[in-house]
């Protein structure tokens, strides 16, 4: 006994699909709404069995896109993340750049302090200098070899000559001040002072000293105890203190 096949109703055909139809012989056959026919191979007919259409419904067509965006704005993310990308790329060359000249720059800089650059610190290296501050006695006496240097030549390393004399002074009665008071600690410098300033003035500017060795009573009271002289219009005077004097020959 054999009973009829059951007869289905395909679904409705909507504009711009397909369908595949398989048939009884092992054949699917694709419709579209507009009537064209395509036949697709199947496995083969089968004996003995009946057969019923069976419709087969298209999944349903995607576009490809980004986060389920349209073509149009997934191009136009797509477009500003590589510009993003080109810009930061343009950025970190631009900085590398810059870093490099300043650092060319700052090496050819003269009278720079020397430095060692490392990547974990920064070492600069500077000279130090001593100086040693000798004290200059201020009380007690100078040298002075009176009388054994009475009447004595003398040569200044400028080349002046002076005479020396003991136990006299060389005053101005009224007439000009003595050139400068300075500070001498033996007669010889006194009198290579006044040679260093006929060097230095011209020859006759200094024409001799007067030298007291006592600097306790000189220096405080003097402001030095060697003088210049300017001219030879002065007078010699005898003093029992130990001055000395020494004129330019």
């Amino acid at each position: 006994m054999s009973f009829p096949a059951p007869s289905f109703s395909p679904p409705p055909k909507l504009s711009g699909q397909n369908w595949a139809e398989l048939q009884p012989d092992g054949t699917a056959q694709v419709v579209s709404s507009s009537g064209n026919i395509e036949v697709v191979s199947g496995p083969g007919p089968k004996t003995n069995e009946s057969f019923a259409p069976t419709h087969l419904y298209p999944a349903p067509s995607r576009s490809a896109s980004l986060f389920g965006w349209g073509k149009k704005a997934t191009f136009a993310f797509l477009g500003v993340l590589v510009a993003i990308i080109v810009g930061l790329i343009g950025a970190l060359i631009a900085v590398a750049v810059s870093m490099s000249s300043d650092s060319s720059d700052y090496s050819s800089c003269p009278g720079q302090a020397s430095t060692t650059n490392s990547a974990s610190s920064a070492t600069t290296s500077f000279s130090t200098t001593t100086v040693a501050v000798t004290a200059v006695p201020t009380q007690g006496f100078a040298t002075l070899d009176c009388p054994n240097v009475n009447d004595t030549s003398y040569e200044t390393p400028t080349a002046f000559s002076f005479t020396k004399r003991c136990g006299v002074d060389y005053r101005y009665q009224g007439g000009p001040a003595d050139i400068v008071a300075l500070t001498a600690y033996s007669f010889d410098a006194c009198i290579d002072a006044c040679g260093s300033y006929n060097h230095n003035n011209g020859a006759g500017s200094c024409f001799g000293v007067a030298y007291n060795p006592d600097l306790t009573s000189s220096l405080p009271r003097d402001y030095g105890n060697c003088w210049l002289k300017p001219t030879n219009d002065g007078t010699f005077f005898s003093v029992e203190n130990p001055i000395a004097v020494a004129t330019l020959d």
